[in-house]
């Protein structure tokens, strides 16, 4: 066990000693391997295809090149490696990042590598992996650090590969990070609040409500968050099951939200209730509203109304359908406010989020406990994965 603390702890202080790069606000997500895929066209209307013809197939190889993507940071390269996706640049296998605006690296001061976007299909007699493509040569900085502006004009964007060519210079990339792009939903975006318009603030100490003679202590504030469980009729997902007006995420900026999950699954979305009414439900009076259905193809699509000022998400939950079945992960495309991902992180209370908080969240892990104070992704468990959450919140400066 003591050893298994000292690597864990090795690992925090390695991260806390690396570039500032690091620190993430909710508006960003690393780049990963599950984000590349293949699809059955290069255009913005392509849909992923579950199971990728092989190419390169010949005499000599008739099994060909079967779908893979390279995921090669912190590792050293050289001259005409792959770090990312595809080595051989196919146009119809690229990680859809449509909605990101800047890519964040870090690496190696002076490595070069090329960004290779939106291949199109080949051209006869030209190379079978695909034709024109939208390119860029990259250099990281003295910092340690480089971003790519992803150009106005691209429509969608489809990222094919990251790869050196003939530079002679080897280093390596450490991160890769996407800005503007989708997000996973947490709870810790939930929260109490002191209005339910566009100028709320946010209230530290919510007063419960439903409060009874019969129950005097009321419903405390709270968030479910019911993903991969099988629900039935009128079970709370995200928010809360009251769908009380001023306990909400505050989503503002998005412009998309995606689900996926059990294919017929059938959920209402519920945005920006408003105060009660006289006579009416305490919990709140008017919102917006909307019925949505897992497709065949386990996925399902939410536009926010163009109209929305702000975007107030109080619940998604189901009603009486009679259908069971679960949402496995809800996304947010757009601008999110930059929010902490985290709850405050000052686990033992000295009024600093720092090093010595991590080794305090580092404790809770190996110790097997469940405070909730340790829950700093709000995934409702005290894991390793905190840890990693607290390190990115104390390089963001606490």
């Amino acid at each position: 066990m003591r050893k298994t603390y000292q690597m864990i702890l090795a690992l925090a202080l390695i991260m806390l000693g690396a570039t500032n790069a690091m620190g993430q606000t909710v508006n960003r997500v690393k780049l990963d391997k599950s984000m590349f895929k293949a699809w059955d066209g290069c255009g913005a209307d392509a849909k992923e295809v579950a199971d990728p013809t092989p190419i390169d197939v010949t005499a000599e190889n008739p099994s060909g090149v079967a779908f893979n993507c390279d995921y090669n940071l912190l590792t050293e390269v050289g001259d005409w490696s792959c770090i990312y996706g595809s080595p051989a640049v196919y146009y119809l296998w690229y990680a859809d990042i449509t909605g990101t605006q800047k890519i964040h690296f870090t690496g190696s001061a002076g490595f070069r590598f090329w960004v290779q976007f939106n291949r199109q299909a080949p051209v006869e007699g030209g190379d079978a992996h695909g034709g024109e493509m939208v390119q860029e040569e990259l250099i990281i900085g003295d910092d340690g650090t480089c971003t790519y502006e992803i150009p106005s004009d691209m429509t969608y964007v489809h990222l094919n590969s990251i790869k050196t060519k003939g530079s002679g210079v080897r280093g390596s990339l450490n991160s890769i990070e996407l800005e503007g792009t989708m997000i996973s939903i947490n709870k810790s975006m939930f929260k109490a609040w002191d209005g339910c318009g566009a100028d709320a603030k946010e209230v530290t100490d919510p007063t419960p409500i439903d409060v009874t003679a019969e129950n005097p202590s009321g419903v405390a504030f709270n968030c479910d968050y019911n993903l991969l469980t099988e629900v039935g009729d009128w079970s709370c997902i995200y928010g809360s099951p009251a769908v009380y007006y001023l306990w909400y995420a505050d989503i503002t900026g998005t412009q998309k939200i995606h689900f996926t999950g059990s294919a017929g699954f059938r959920f209402w979305v519920q945005f920006n209730r408003q105060a009660p009414v006289e006579g009416g439900d305490a919990h709140g009076g008017d919102m917006v509203q909307e019925e949505l259905i897992i497709g065949d193809d386990g996925t399902c699509t939410y536009e926010i109304p163009s109209d929305m000022t702000y975007v107030h998400l109080n619940s998604i939950k189901t009603k009486g359908s009679g259908i069971r079945g679960s949402l496995n992960s809800i996304e947010l495309e757009g601008i999110v406010k930059p929010t902490p991902v985290a709850k405050s992180g000052d686990l033992n209370d000295d009024g600093d989020v720092d090093v010595t908080d991590v080794v305090e969240l580092i404790d809770m892990v190996l110790a097997g406990s469940n405070d909730p104070s340790g829950d700093i992704n709000g995934d409702g468990e005290v894991d390793v994965t905190d840890v990693v959450e607290l390190i990115d919140i104390v390089l963001a400066g606490g």
